[in-house]
């Protein structure tokens, strides 16, 4: 529903930070849609992780672990530093999640060769078994879209959004749809 993601991603604001600590707040065809991390768990049938974190520089995850070098030496062959991570620098069984990430997680356009560092973290996270919080990084990721929205970045998680519109009972009929042709989606 191309029309719908804009206009959820036009109206999309950051939520009331005194009831939760991160929300986001839009409007679709005359219905407010309100996601804390809670809700968006309940919705999309995901648990709730341990850790929420969410940053875009290398110098943030240094503030959260202790020993960057060992970040690198647990997801890659032969690599002890981020600068220029390549997919081919991560361990095999790590590229396909890396693929996954980028696809679903952390969406992007063009190339998806480089590794980000916060790519980085989720793929040491999910390599030592750290539960992540994954509402919170989609909410967050859902914020920094919006943002882009302006510069003609393609808008993320259409068949989530779909989830979510219809658990807020937004009406669908006569919307233009596409359909995911994916394997992965079947």
């Amino acid at each position: 529903y191309p029309r719908l993601l804009r206009l959820f991603y036009v109206h999309l604001t950051p939520g009331d930070q005194q009831n939760e600590p991160f929300s986001l707040t839009s409007y679709v065809k005359g219905k407010r849609i309100t996601l804390s991390f809670r809700h968006f768990a309940q919705i999309i049938g995901v648990e709730i992780g341990d850790l929420q974190c969410y940053f875009q520089n290398e110098a943030a995850l240094e503030k959260i672990v202790d020993d960057v070098t060992q970040i690198y030496t647990t997801i890659c062959d032969n690599r002890f530093s981020g600068t220029n991570l390549q997919v081919s620098h991560l361990k095999p069984h790590l590229r396909i999640l890396h693929r996954w990430i980028v696809e679903n997680i952390t969406p992007k356009k063009g190339h998806y060769n480089s590794v980000s560092c916060f790519q980085v973290f989720l793929l040491y996270c999910y390599e030592i078994g750290q539960k992540l919080d994954l509402c919170f990084i989609l909410l967050k990721e859902m914020m920094l879209a919006k943002l882009d929205t302006l510069s003609g970045r393609s808008l993320p998680f259409g068949a989530l959004l779909t989830i979510i519109f219809k658990a807020h009972d937004v009406n669908l009929e006569g919307e233009g749809w596409i359909i995911i042709t994916s394997p992965i989606s079947e």
